[in-house]
Protein backbone atom coordinates (compact mmCIF):
# COMPACT_ATOMS: atom_id res chain seq x y z
CA UNK A 1 0.00 0.00 0.00
CA UNK A 2 3.13 2.39 0.20
CA UNK A 3 4.41 4.06 -2.75
CA UNK A 4 7.97 5.03 -3.82
CA UNK A 5 9.20 3.77 -0.35
CA UNK A 6 12.61 3.57 1.06
CA UNK A 7 14.20 5.06 -2.18
CA UNK A 8 17.90 5.93 -2.54
CA UNK A 9 17.75 9.80 -3.88
CA UNK A 10 20.18 10.84 -5.94
CA UNK A 11 22.37 14.37 -5.43
CA UNK A 12 20.59 17.53 -6.95
CA UNK A 13 22.24 19.49 -9.74
CA UNK A 14 23.97 21.70 -7.21
CA UNK A 15 26.46 20.73 -4.88
CA UNK A 16 28.60 24.04 -4.62
CA UNK A 17 28.91 26.08 -2.06
CA UNK A 18 25.63 26.14 0.76
CA UNK A 19 23.94 23.97 -1.30
CA UNK A 20 27.03 20.84 -0.96
CA UNK A 21 25.13 17.83 0.14
CA UNK A 22 21.66 18.88 -1.60
CA UNK A 23 19.57 15.93 -2.94
CA UNK A 24 16.74 15.46 -4.97
CA UNK A 25 13.07 14.72 -4.62
CA UNK A 26 11.09 12.12 -5.24
CA UNK A 27 7.68 13.44 -6.84
CA UNK A 28 5.70 10.54 -7.84
CA UNK A 29 4.84 10.60 -11.28
CA UNK A 30 6.96 13.80 -12.02
CA UNK A 31 9.87 11.52 -11.36
CA UNK A 32 12.99 12.99 -9.39
CA UNK A 33 13.15 16.59 -9.16
CA UNK A 34 15.43 19.36 -7.70
CA UNK A 35 15.05 20.42 -4.39
CA UNK A 36 13.67 23.89 -3.30
CA UNK A 37 16.73 25.78 -2.69
CA UNK A 38 15.08 28.64 -1.02
CA UNK A 39 14.99 26.11 2.32
CA UNK A 40 18.98 25.88 2.25
CA UNK A 41 20.50 27.80 5.32
CA UNK A 42 22.65 30.86 3.39
CA UNK A 43 20.88 30.60 0.06
CA UNK A 44 21.08 33.08 -2.63
CA UNK A 45 19.58 32.83 -6.27
CA UNK A 46 21.25 35.88 -6.74
CA UNK A 47 24.30 36.09 -4.35
CA UNK A 48 24.63 39.68 -2.28
CA UNK A 49 25.69 38.90 1.06
CA UNK A 50 29.79 39.47 1.43
CA UNK A 51 29.97 36.58 4.04
CA UNK A 52 32.39 34.31 3.05
CA UNK A 53 30.26 31.58 1.82
CA UNK A 54 29.15 30.86 -2.16
CA UNK A 55 24.84 31.57 -1.17
CA UNK A 56 24.11 31.03 -4.90
CA UNK A 57 25.88 27.69 -5.37
CA UNK A 58 27.78 28.31 -9.04
CA UNK A 59 31.18 28.19 -7.29
CA UNK A 60 32.18 31.54 -6.62
CA UNK A 61 31.96 33.42 -3.13
CA UNK A 62 31.02 36.76 -2.47
CA UNK A 63 31.70 38.06 -6.47
CA UNK A 64 30.66 41.34 -6.70
CA UNK A 65 31.76 42.44 -3.44
CA UNK A 66 34.03 45.22 -2.94
CA UNK A 67 37.15 45.03 -0.62
CA UNK A 68 40.78 46.67 0.12
CA UNK A 69 43.34 45.19 -1.70
CA UNK A 70 45.01 42.52 0.52
CA UNK A 71 42.68 42.11 3.18
CA UNK A 72 41.93 38.85 4.13
CA UNK A 73 38.47 37.04 5.20
CA UNK A 74 37.79 33.06 6.39
CA UNK A 75 35.77 31.79 3.14
CA UNK A 76 33.99 28.35 3.50
CA UNK A 77 30.55 26.72 4.78
CA UNK A 78 32.38 25.26 7.78
CA UNK A 79 35.14 23.63 10.31
CA UNK A 80 32.53 20.48 11.26
CA UNK A 81 33.10 17.01 9.87
CA UNK A 82 35.59 16.86 7.14
CA UNK A 83 34.81 20.49 6.23
CA UNK A 84 37.40 23.32 6.43
CA UNK A 85 36.99 26.90 6.25
CA UNK A 86 39.49 28.48 3.34
CA UNK A 87 41.01 32.26 2.88
CA UNK A 88 39.80 34.59 0.58
CA UNK A 89 42.21 37.29 -0.17
CA UNK A 90 41.25 40.81 -1.46
CA UNK A 91 42.82 41.42 -5.04
CA UNK A 92 43.99 45.07 -6.99
CA UNK A 93 41.03 45.56 -8.37
CA UNK A 94 39.79 45.21 -5.02
CA UNK A 95 37.51 42.17 -5.58
CA UNK A 96 37.38 39.14 -3.68
CA UNK A 97 39.74 36.91 -5.05
CA UNK A 98 39.11 32.63 -4.88
CA UNK A 99 38.58 30.83 -1.66
CA UNK A 100 41.52 28.85 -1.09
CA UNK A 101 42.09 25.31 1.11
CA UNK A 102 38.40 25.17 1.72
CA UNK A 103 37.07 22.18 1.49
CA UNK A 104 33.00 22.27 1.23
CA UNK A 105 30.71 19.81 2.20
CA UNK A 106 30.26 16.36 0.03
CA UNK A 107 27.78 13.31 0.25
CA UNK A 108 28.38 11.14 2.94
CA UNK A 109 29.99 8.05 2.12
CA UNK A 110 30.34 4.90 4.18
CA UNK A 111 34.02 5.62 5.74
CA UNK A 112 33.69 6.36 8.93
CA UNK A 113 34.05 10.00 8.25
CA UNK A 114 31.18 12.96 8.44
CA UNK A 115 31.02 13.86 4.89
CA UNK A 116 28.42 16.04 4.60
CA UNK A 117 29.57 18.32 7.44
CA UNK A 118 26.10 18.02 9.56
CA UNK A 119 27.74 16.71 12.51
CA UNK A 120 26.70 12.91 11.82
CA UNK A 121 29.04 9.94 10.69
CA UNK A 122 27.71 7.86 7.73
CA UNK A 123 24.02 8.84 8.22
CA UNK A 124 21.47 7.81 5.73
CA UNK A 125 23.50 6.10 3.43
CA UNK A 126 22.41 3.31 1.01
CA UNK A 127 24.34 0.41 1.43
CA UNK A 128 24.68 -1.59 -1.90
CA UNK A 129 22.81 -5.39 -2.29
CA UNK A 130 24.26 -7.74 0.08
CA UNK A 131 26.12 -10.65 -1.37
CA UNK A 132 22.72 -12.93 -0.98
CA UNK A 133 19.96 -11.05 -2.28
CA UNK A 134 17.68 -13.97 -3.19
CA UNK A 135 15.05 -15.98 -1.63
CA UNK A 136 14.24 -14.17 1.42
CA UNK A 137 17.27 -12.52 1.39
CA UNK A 138 16.16 -10.51 -1.43
CA UNK A 139 15.90 -7.15 -0.58
CA UNK A 140 19.30 -7.73 1.87
CA UNK A 141 21.45 -4.29 1.87
CA UNK A 142 25.19 -4.31 3.11
CA UNK A 143 25.58 -2.54 6.28
CA UNK A 144 28.14 0.44 6.87
CA UNK A 145 30.65 -0.57 9.42
CA UNK A 146 32.55 3.09 9.09
CA UNK A 147 35.93 2.92 8.29
CA UNK A 148 35.55 -0.41 7.71
CA UNK A 149 33.44 -0.09 4.80
CA UNK A 150 30.12 -1.73 3.97
CA UNK A 151 30.13 -5.59 5.61
CA UNK A 152 27.43 -8.23 4.85
CA UNK A 153 24.22 -7.64 7.62
CA UNK A 154 23.17 -9.87 10.09
CA UNK A 155 21.06 -12.04 7.91
CA UNK A 156 19.51 -13.79 11.34
CA UNK A 157 17.43 -10.40 11.53
CA UNK A 158 15.78 -10.93 8.19
CA UNK A 159 12.22 -12.79 8.37
CA UNK A 160 12.06 -16.15 8.20
CA UNK A 161 15.99 -16.43 7.40
CA UNK A 162 18.05 -19.85 8.36
CA UNK A 163 21.45 -20.40 8.00
CA UNK A 164 20.79 -24.02 6.77
CA UNK A 165 17.13 -24.45 5.27
CA UNK A 166 14.98 -26.55 8.08
CA UNK A 167 11.63 -24.92 7.60
CA UNK A 168 9.24 -26.56 5.13
CA UNK A 169 7.41 -23.11 3.82
CA UNK A 170 7.69 -22.89 0.64
CA UNK A 171 10.68 -20.06 1.03
CA UNK A 172 14.22 -20.00 0.24
CA UNK A 173 15.09 -19.74 3.87
CA UNK A 174 18.80 -19.82 3.47
CA UNK A 175 18.94 -17.80 0.05
CA UNK A 176 20.03 -20.20 -2.25
CA UNK A 177 18.00 -20.46 -4.99
CA UNK A 178 16.19 -23.37 -3.60
CA UNK A 179 13.14 -23.96 -1.36
CA UNK A 180 12.64 -26.36 0.61
CA UNK A 181 15.51 -28.54 0.05
CA UNK A 182 17.07 -31.44 1.73
CA UNK A 183 14.70 -31.14 4.47
CA UNK A 184 14.60 -33.90 7.37
CA UNK A 185 11.36 -34.96 7.10
CA UNK A 186 9.32 -35.52 10.62
CA UNK A 187 7.24 -39.14 10.70
CA UNK A 188 4.08 -39.25 9.17
CA UNK A 189 0.98 -39.57 11.59
CA UNK A 190 0.78 -43.15 10.49
CA UNK A 191 3.70 -45.57 11.76
CA UNK A 192 2.05 -48.92 12.19
CA UNK A 193 1.98 -51.84 9.81
CA UNK A 194 2.38 -51.09 5.95
CA UNK A 195 3.26 -47.48 6.78
CA UNK A 196 6.41 -48.24 9.38
CA UNK A 197 9.16 -45.61 8.41
CA UNK A 198 6.77 -42.90 6.53
CA UNK A 199 7.82 -39.52 6.13
CA UNK A 200 5.42 -36.05 5.19
CA UNK A 201 6.39 -34.74 2.53
CA UNK A 202 6.89 -31.28 2.00
CA UNK A 203 4.11 -29.11 0.63
CA UNK A 204 5.34 -25.77 -0.15
CA UNK A 205 3.31 -22.74 1.46
CA UNK A 206 1.23 -25.55 3.04
CA UNK A 207 3.40 -27.14 5.02
CA UNK A 208 4.16 -30.63 6.09
CA UNK A 209 1.71 -32.80 4.92
CA UNK A 210 0.77 -36.73 5.12
CA UNK A 211 2.38 -39.39 2.51
CA UNK A 212 0.52 -40.30 -0.19
CA UNK A 213 -0.23 -44.20 1.49
CA UNK A 214 -1.83 -45.19 -1.99
CA UNK A 215 1.49 -45.66 -2.65
CA UNK A 216 2.12 -48.43 -0.60
CA UNK A 217 2.06 -51.56 -1.83
CA UNK A 218 -0.81 -53.62 0.07
CA UNK A 219 -2.07 -50.09 1.42
CA UNK A 220 -5.92 -50.19 2.44
CA UNK A 221 -7.99 -47.20 3.99
CA UNK A 222 -10.37 -49.89 5.13
CA UNK A 223 -8.55 -53.45 5.58
CA UNK A 224 -10.43 -55.65 3.30
CA UNK A 225 -7.22 -58.30 2.73
CA UNK A 226 -6.58 -61.73 4.56
CA UNK A 227 -2.86 -61.53 4.81
CA UNK A 228 -1.31 -61.32 7.60
CA UNK A 229 -0.42 -57.72 7.16
CA UNK A 230 -1.79 -54.38 9.24
CA UNK A 231 -3.06 -52.71 5.81
CA UNK A 232 -4.75 -49.87 7.04
CA UNK A 233 -1.78 -49.37 9.51
CA UNK A 234 -4.09 -48.99 12.68
CA UNK A 235 -2.07 -51.64 14.71
CA UNK A 236 -4.37 -54.04 14.10
CA UNK A 237 -4.20 -56.94 11.46
CA UNK A 238 -6.66 -58.54 9.31
CA UNK A 239 -9.72 -57.05 11.53
CA UNK A 240 -13.18 -56.23 10.75
CA UNK A 241 -12.99 -58.13 7.50
CA UNK A 242 -16.26 -59.19 5.64
CA UNK A 243 -15.92 -62.98 5.60
CA UNK A 244 -16.54 -64.23 2.24
CA UNK A 245 -18.64 -67.72 1.97
CA UNK A 246 -17.50 -70.66 2.84
CA UNK A 247 -16.91 -73.79 -0.42
CA UNK A 248 -19.79 -75.19 1.10
CA UNK A 249 -22.98 -73.79 1.90
CA UNK A 250 -25.84 -75.97 1.55
CA UNK A 251 -27.82 -78.23 4.13
CA UNK A 252 -26.01 -77.72 7.60
CA UNK A 253 -23.39 -76.15 6.10
CA UNK A 254 -25.39 -72.98 5.35
CA UNK A 255 -24.23 -69.36 6.52
CA UNK A 256 -20.79 -70.56 6.76
CA UNK A 257 -18.37 -68.42 6.31
CA UNK A 258 -14.14 -68.83 5.17
CA UNK A 259 -11.96 -68.26 7.92
CA UNK A 260 -8.72 -65.51 7.64
CA UNK A 261 -5.76 -67.69 8.26
CA UNK A 262 -3.22 -64.30 8.08
CA UNK A 263 -0.34 -64.64 5.54
CA UNK A 264 -1.78 -68.53 4.10
CA UNK A 265 -5.06 -65.93 2.96
CA UNK A 266 -8.86 -67.32 3.31
CA UNK A 267 -8.70 -70.88 4.97
CA UNK A 268 -12.23 -73.21 4.66
CA UNK A 269 -13.69 -73.65 7.58
CA UNK A 270 -13.20 -76.82 9.98
CA UNK A 271 -16.53 -78.91 9.01
CA UNK A 272 -16.25 -80.90 11.53
CA UNK A 273 -16.84 -78.75 14.36
CA UNK A 274 -20.49 -78.13 12.19
CA UNK A 275 -22.84 -80.03 14.38
CA UNK A 276 -24.41 -82.80 11.86
CA UNK A 277 -22.14 -82.87 9.57
CA UNK A 278 -20.57 -85.76 7.71
CA UNK A 279 -18.00 -85.59 4.78
CA UNK A 280 -19.57 -88.69 3.64
CA UNK A 281 -23.26 -88.83 4.51
CA UNK A 282 -24.51 -91.58 6.52
CA UNK A 283 -27.26 -90.19 8.46
CA UNK A 284 -30.56 -90.90 7.65
CA UNK A 285 -32.27 -87.72 9.63
CA UNK A 286 -33.78 -85.72 6.80
CA UNK A 287 -30.78 -83.30 6.84
CA UNK A 288 -28.33 -82.42 3.89
CA UNK A 289 -24.98 -83.66 6.43
CA UNK A 290 -22.68 -83.58 3.07
CA UNK A 291 -23.47 -80.40 2.44
CA UNK A 292 -23.52 -81.27 -1.32
CA UNK A 293 -27.81 -79.63 -1.55
CA UNK A 294 -29.37 -83.49 -1.45
CA UNK A 295 -30.54 -84.75 1.66
CA UNK A 296 -30.02 -88.51 2.86
CA UNK A 297 -28.64 -89.61 -0.32
CA UNK A 298 -26.45 -92.20 -1.08
CA UNK A 299 -27.05 -94.20 1.90
CA UNK A 300 -26.12 -97.43 3.21
CA UNK A 301 -29.35 -98.82 3.87
CA UNK A 302 -29.59 -101.40 7.39
CA UNK A 303 -31.46 -104.60 6.92
CA UNK A 304 -34.93 -104.74 7.89
CA UNK A 305 -35.83 -106.45 11.10
CA UNK A 306 -36.93 -109.37 8.70
CA UNK A 307 -34.68 -110.94 6.60
CA UNK A 308 -36.19 -114.56 6.15
CA UNK A 309 -38.08 -116.59 3.90
CA UNK A 310 -39.91 -114.08 1.80
CA UNK A 311 -38.18 -111.29 3.30
CA UNK A 312 -34.66 -112.12 2.22
CA UNK A 313 -32.70 -109.43 1.11
CA UNK A 314 -35.57 -106.16 2.55
CA UNK A 315 -33.88 -102.91 3.80
CA UNK A 316 -34.96 -100.14 6.12
CA UNK A 317 -36.11 -97.44 4.40
CA UNK A 318 -35.30 -93.90 4.65
CA UNK A 319 -38.12 -91.41 6.63
CA UNK A 320 -35.82 -88.35 6.71
CA UNK A 321 -36.32 -86.56 10.06
CA UNK A 322 -37.95 -89.88 11.25
CA UNK A 323 -34.75 -91.89 10.66
CA UNK A 324 -34.64 -95.51 9.46
CA UNK A 325 -38.08 -97.69 8.93
CA UNK A 326 -38.99 -100.81 8.51
CA UNK A 327 -40.09 -101.71 4.68
CA UNK A 328 -43.73 -102.36 3.56
CA UNK A 329 -43.73 -106.14 3.97
CA UNK A 330 -47.65 -105.94 2.09
CA UNK A 331 -45.24 -105.36 -1.14
CA UNK A 332 -43.04 -108.47 -0.51
CA UNK A 333 -44.77 -111.18 -3.10
CA UNK A 334 -45.96 -114.01 -0.90
CA UNK A 335 -45.58 -112.14 2.29
CA UNK A 336 -48.48 -113.01 5.21
CA UNK A 337 -48.00 -111.06 8.60
CA UNK A 338 -50.04 -114.51 9.95
CA UNK A 339 -49.05 -117.72 7.67
CA UNK A 340 -51.75 -119.25 6.49
CA UNK A 341 -50.67 -120.46 3.08
CA UNK A 342 -49.04 -123.78 2.75
CA UNK A 343 -46.95 -123.58 0.02
CA UNK A 344 -43.60 -124.60 1.25
CA UNK A 345 -42.93 -120.71 2.09
CA UNK A 346 -42.22 -118.66 5.06
CA UNK A 347 -44.50 -116.21 4.12
CA UNK A 348 -44.28 -114.39 7.70
CA UNK A 349 -40.44 -114.58 7.54
CA UNK A 350 -39.97 -115.47 11.12
CA UNK A 351 -37.72 -118.66 9.78
CA UNK A 352 -40.18 -121.41 10.19
CA UNK A 353 -42.18 -122.73 6.39
CA UNK A 354 -45.78 -123.42 6.38
CA UNK A 355 -45.92 -123.61 10.56
CA UNK A 356 -49.59 -123.92 10.40
CA UNK A 357 -50.22 -126.51 7.80
CA UNK A 358 -51.07 -130.96 8.74
CA UNK A 359 -49.90 -134.19 6.88
CA UNK A 360 -52.27 -137.26 6.70
CA UNK A 361 -49.37 -140.37 7.02
CA UNK A 362 -50.83 -143.81 7.18
CA UNK A 363 -53.97 -142.73 7.79
CA UNK A 364 -52.61 -140.62 10.97
CA UNK A 365 -53.60 -136.53 10.83
CA UNK A 366 -50.50 -134.41 10.16
CA UNK A 367 -52.63 -131.17 8.84
CA UNK A 368 -55.51 -130.24 7.12
CA UNK A 369 -55.95 -130.66 3.40
CA UNK A 370 -52.89 -132.71 3.14
CA UNK A 371 -53.56 -136.69 1.83
CA UNK A 372 -51.61 -139.96 1.59
CA UNK A 373 -50.45 -140.75 -1.97
CA UNK A 374 -48.20 -144.01 -1.65
CA UNK A 375 -47.77 -146.19 1.78
CA UNK A 376 -44.44 -147.52 0.75
CA UNK A 377 -41.20 -146.51 2.53
CA UNK A 378 -41.54 -142.81 0.48
CA UNK A 379 -44.61 -141.10 0.78
CA UNK A 380 -45.91 -138.22 -1.56
CA UNK A 381 -48.02 -135.79 0.52
CA UNK A 382 -49.17 -133.45 -1.74
CA UNK A 383 -52.21 -130.08 -0.87
CA UNK A 384 -55.32 -130.99 -1.32
CA UNK A 385 -55.83 -128.04 -3.61
CA UNK A 386 -52.97 -128.80 -5.82
CA UNK A 387 -50.35 -127.02 -4.55
CA UNK A 388 -46.92 -127.83 -4.18
CA UNK A 389 -46.27 -131.41 -2.83
CA UNK A 390 -43.53 -132.87 -0.80
CA UNK A 391 -41.45 -135.91 -1.16
CA UNK A 392 -40.85 -137.16 2.48
CA UNK A 393 -40.12 -140.18 4.86
CA UNK A 394 -42.86 -140.90 6.95
CA UNK A 395 -43.25 -142.39 9.96
CA UNK A 396 -45.92 -142.57 12.63
CA UNK A 397 -46.48 -139.20 13.40
CA UNK A 398 -43.95 -137.15 11.71
CA UNK A 399 -42.50 -136.85 8.56
CA UNK A 400 -39.26 -135.66 7.52
CA UNK A 401 -39.04 -133.80 3.93
CA UNK A 402 -36.75 -134.14 1.66
CA UNK A 403 -38.33 -132.36 -1.48
CA UNK A 404 -40.51 -129.75 -2.74
CA UNK A 405 -41.91 -130.68 -5.77
CA UNK A 406 -44.23 -128.55 -7.82
CA UNK A 407 -47.91 -129.47 -7.58
CA UNK A 408 -48.83 -131.63 -10.61
CA UNK A 409 -52.74 -131.62 -11.65
CA UNK A 410 -52.35 -135.20 -12.50
CA UNK A 411 -52.11 -135.85 -8.84
CA UNK A 412 -54.86 -137.46 -7.12
CA UNK A 413 -54.63 -138.25 -3.19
Amino acid sequence: GSMDENLVSPDSDRQKGVCAGQKKVCKGTQEWQEPDYGKVAGYEADEKKCDGKDNDCDGQIDEGCACKTGEKQPCGQSDVGECKKGEQVCNASGKWAACKDKVDPGSEVCDGKDNDCDGKTDEEVQGPAADKTIGVCQVAKKVCHGQYGWAEPDYKKIGNYEPVEKTCDGLDNDCDGKMDEELLSPKADKQDGLCTGQKKSCKGKDGWQEPDYGNIEGYEPVETLCDGKDNDCDGKVDEELKLPDASKTKGVCSGLKQLCGGDKGWLEPDYSKVTGYEANETLCDGKDNDCDGQVDNGLQAPGAAKTKGVCLGQKKICKGSNGWQEPDYSTVAGFELQELSCDGLDNDCDGAVDEQCAFFVRGQRFGDGFGLNSDDGTHFVRHSIGTPRIIGTATDGALTIQQRLVADPGDTP
